[in-house]
């Protein structure tokens, strides 16, 4: 049995437990001489005629989720009796497979502590690493607990590779950041200094009306939708754990501005895409339950932003082609979330649409060289073949 399979005979157990409300940390499923009891074996071999597995992956996997659940057990306390609370950091690094390791601390340290014991741990300086929890980063200078960790707490540890091109690459994107924050504070500021009548820079919503916000929104629109294009870049360039990172921050700021905007444009709902989309790459499991929020925040925004069965989209654009790439991608990561909470039968209809979206994004490849013969590019050509649905209609 492979990675994938174990891992999905785990999520099957799981809920299995759950639905019977069996307690493997207690009699019978436990014995003293810590060997595998009688009753965890005739349990093995019930939920393996029911799930159709190998009676020995089943075994395994309830041992291994055994073992799990007595650690917890422990850690709660411990946790009671010291105030130590048990963290579980996924530790992702460029190249290596993650690995996952626990760390005890008590909730009440600041943030910039845990990084520096983690720091140690793994023997890398500290500015390297990145936590994250619950959708948001780890900041140094507030305790764990006014950021809403508790005991028991599943943490994603991003530390950047240390390689010189890497450290250079890391370098530069601070830098572009940090240049793109000063720019659109300065570039903010001098707009709230022109008169009314100014063309400088006007922002838009997505039938072309002009919208006004109070400076300070503005400054977190226009910094939220630069950090946003900068992590999709580094998407695009498979860094995952840098992008996250900057998305992370777009979103930040993009909170900061409450207007009535964000429900007129779909650069939030991408954005909420965007995040889950390094979760997946990420393989951050521990962060499906934010990725469900993030997703249904999206799809919500989408509805606002672009209509029921997208008629406000229709009526501006004429078409609605181009934006189903964000519904196929919708459809895709809201079934890979529901799979991964044994949802199977919601997940197989979430899958069943994002093929059915994929499907019809498809377009002629001799319609796409031709096109390209003729200066296009290969996006445009696909845009435009989309768009017109046919070669004929693409001029």
């Amino acid at each position: 049995m492979d990675s994938l399979e174990h891992e999905d005979l785990l999520i099957k157990l799981r809920a299995k437990l759950n639905e019977e409300k069996i307690k493997l940390w207690e009699s019978p499923y436990i014995s003293d001489g810590g060997e595998i009891s009688e009753a965890l074996k005739e349990l093995a071999n019930k939920y393996s005629t029911v799930l159709n597995v190998e009676n020995d992956s089943v075994l395994q996997g309830l041992h291994e989720l055994q073992i799990h659940s007595i650690e917890r057990s422990k850690a709660n306390e411990e946790f009671k009796e010291t105030g130590c609370a048990t963290l579980r950091l996924k530790v992702t690094m460029g190249g290596q497979k993650p690995e996952t390791i626990k760390i005890l601390k008590k909730l009440n340290i600041q943030g910039d502590e845990l990084i520096n014991s983690i720091a140690e741990l793994l023997k890398v300086d500290k500015n390297r690493i990145k936590l994250i929890y619950n959708g948001k980063m780890i900041t140094h200078s507030s305790s764990l607990e006014t950021q809403g960790v508790k005991n028991g707490a599943q943490l994603l540890a991003l530390v950047m590779t240390e390689t010189l091109e890497q450290i250079q690459k890391e370098d530069k994107i601070y830098n572009e950041m940090k240049s793109t924050l000063d720019d659109a504070t300065l570039l903010t500021d001098y707009v709230g200094d022109l008169a009314d009548d100014e063309e400088y820079m006007k922002l838009e919503d997505q039938s072309g009306q002009t919208v006004e916000l109070p400076p300070a929104e503005k400054r977190a629109l226009l910094i939220g939708l630069a950090l946003h294009e900068r992590g999709r870049a580094a998407a695009q360039n498979h860094d995952y754990s840098l992008a996250l990172v900057l998305l992370l921050e777009a979103d930040r700021q993009l909170n900061e501005c409450r207007s009535s905007l964000l429900n007129t444009v779909d650069n939030c709902a991408v954005l909420q895409l965007d995040i889950a989309w390094c979760y997946l790459c990420l393989q951050s499991l521990s962060s499906a339950n934010d990725a469900a929020t993030r997703l249904t925040r999206a799809e919500k925004a989408f509805r606002i932003s672009y209509g029921e069965d997208h008629q406000r989209l229709i009526a501006l654009k004429g078409t609605n082609a181009n934006e189903r790439v964000l519904f196929m991608r919708l459809y895709l990561l809201q079934g890979i979330v529901a799979y991964h909470q044994n949802k199977r039968e919601e997940a197989r209809a979430l899958l069943a649409k994002a093929e059915t979206e994929l499907n019809y994004l498809k377009v002629d490849e001799a319609a796409v060289g031709a096109l390209t013969e003729l200066g296009w590019t290969d996006a445009q050509a696909r845009r435009g073949l989309r768009a017109a649905r046919g070669p004929e209609r693409a001029h």
